[in-house]
């Protein structure tokens, strides 16, 4: 395990690391029990997995699924003929929380048998970029989410959305289509998510502005509570 920070992008960490580690401490681990014995050693004290609910090689204080209110579980079927990777209901029986993201739907039926909290969070900006007229593009699970929240920020025009798959590699002739597209829709500055922007070659990050977004709670004491106990479950 290294602190994802010291690893050059592409060789050994992708671009979820290097966000999260320029403002706290992010490992990356090949086999996640030996990076967890690792961070114990170094005394970390808890540990966030991402993506590790379907992952069986630690044992999990609490596990939170995040499912997009508005697309909750695609075509209800398994890859390859959709894309869950287990039955529904198997997966929720193993969480202690879900938590609904954006839209304004009533959740999901199987939901509604879970008997688990349902927290419901929407992403908003934590700072607004700039007034003006912007191209977006993003290469992110949702795409339109991120879009859509930027559209609603005071003073911001989005001339145009670009949509790439979700951890897209960004190559020289996307770099100039994003470009010509800036030109001919404005002219219009370029914008992305943090997690794209860490993507983009280091020449051209300056000319393309962050909308930095978190999560927001309507209630944030149920997920307190939620964490205050799965701590208490794996203190000493």
């Amino acid at each position: 395990p290294r602190l994802a920070g010291h690893a050059p992008f592409g060789e050994e960490t992708g671009d979820e690391p290097l966000m999260l580690a320029a403002s706290g401490e992010a490992w990356i681990s090949r086999r996640r029990p030996l990076g967890a014995e690792a961070m114990r050693a170094a005394g970390v004290e808890a540990v966030v997995l991402d993506d590790g609910h379907q992952n069986p090689s630690l044992r999990k204080s609490c596990s939170i699924v995040v499912i997009d209110a508005e697309e909750p579980f695609g075509n209800g079927f398994v890859f390859p003929k959709g894309p869950l990777r287990e039955p529904v209901e198997a997966g929720l029986a193993r969480a202690d929380a879900v938590v609904l993201m954006g839209g304004d739907k009533p959740p999901p039926a199987a939901l509604a048998r879970l008997g688990r909290p349902v927290l419901r969070a929407r992403l908003e900006a934590l700072s607004h970029p700039a007034p003006g007229s912007y191209v977006a593009f993003a290469g992110i699970g949702r795409p339109q989410r991120f879009f859509d929240a930027l559209g609603a920020m005071p003073g911001v025009e989005v001339a145009d959305a670009a949509p790439f798959p979700d951890h897209h590699a960004y190559s020289e002739g996307d770099i100039a289509y994003l470009r010509r597209l800036a030109r001919e829709r404005g002219p219009a500055r370029l914008i992305t998510t943090a997690k794209d922007h860490v993507r983009l070659p280091a020449a051209m990050r300056d000319e393309v502005a962050v909308a930095h977004v978190e999560a927001r709670f309507e209630d944030e004491q149920p997920l307190s509570d939620l964490l205050d106990a799965a701590l208490a479950r794996g203190a000493p």
